[in-house]
């Protein structure tokens, strides 16, 4: 199995901490959000290629990074833009690696500012039992939490509906930004994009998807963090502090 660690991000919301360093980097206790990433994969036997996506601007930064650690799986893909209006979007971004990469094999995609309470390992179980494309769920309790992200509609654990950050949700259940695919959808990113669809949000292709392959949820319980607000002046952030907020796609 490979990964895509996704990193290509300007963060402009967490400016000017962020103008010059990604926000995957920035401090989280005594380590870093993609450390605790990068240190999971690197756990897992199965898992063989991690390419890290980002973009020109901050490459030297994660090439830096990976070369004072002790990974053996990660390294950087990067895509050709340097500013925000550049951007190929989250879905362009992953058909361009893909086809830049040769990859042919199972794929996980994990968005690299994220905290999740579950194992990779169990996810992937899952993955394994379903043989589908397989999408992380987490429940926010109300319809209110869940406009900001992709709502899921189930069927026991199959996706029937997915809604990109809906004013009026039909559920609360919410994509956390941990994808699975099977080898043999990957080319339907081209497809995807070839059609003229959406190239931003994941949402969008995870929408297309299910419509056409049967596409399962792994529900899970605790929780799921994101950096999303600037560090408090003077302190190291703890999964206590309020950047961690419930992840959108």
């Amino acid at each position: 199995m490979n990964v895509i660690v996704l990193a290509g991000g300007y963060a402009t919301r967490l400016w000017p901490i962020t103008r010059h360093r990604p926000k995957m980097l920035l401090p989280l206790g005594e380590t870093t959000v993609i450390d605790r990433i990068y240190a999971e994969l690197e756990a897992t036997d199965r898992i063989k290629e991690v390419y890290v996506s980002t973009n020109e601007r901050f490459a030297p930064e994660f090439q830096a990074h990976l070369a004072d650690s002790t990974y053996d799986k990660p390294r950087l893909s990067v895509e050709e833009t340097r500013d925000e209006d550049e951007k190929f979007g989250v879905v362009g971004a992953l058909g361009e690696l893909i086809d830049r990469e040769g990859i042919d094999d199972d794929l996980l995609v994990i968005a690299g500012d994220n905290l999740f309470d579950f194992a990779i390992e169990s996810f992937l179980e899952f993955f394994d039992r379903k043989d589908a494309p397989t999408i992380a769920v987490y429940d926010v309790g109300a319809p209110e939490l869940a406009t900001s992200y992709g709502v899921v509609g189930l069927e026991d654990d199959r996706m029937v509906d997915f809604q990109e950050k809906p004013d009026e949700p039909d559920g609360t259940c919410v994509s956390v930004g941990c994808y699975a695919f099977p080898r043999e959808t990957l080319t339907l990113f081209a497809t995807y994009l070839e059609e003229g669809n959406d190239p931003d949000e994941p949402g969008w292709f995870v929408q297309w998807l299910q419509s056409r392959k049967p596409t399962y949820a792994y529900t899970f319980t605790g929780g799921t963090r994101r950096m999303t607000r600037p560090l408090r002046s003077g302190r190291k952030s703890t999964l206590d502090d309020p950047i961690h907020a419930p992840m959108a796609d």
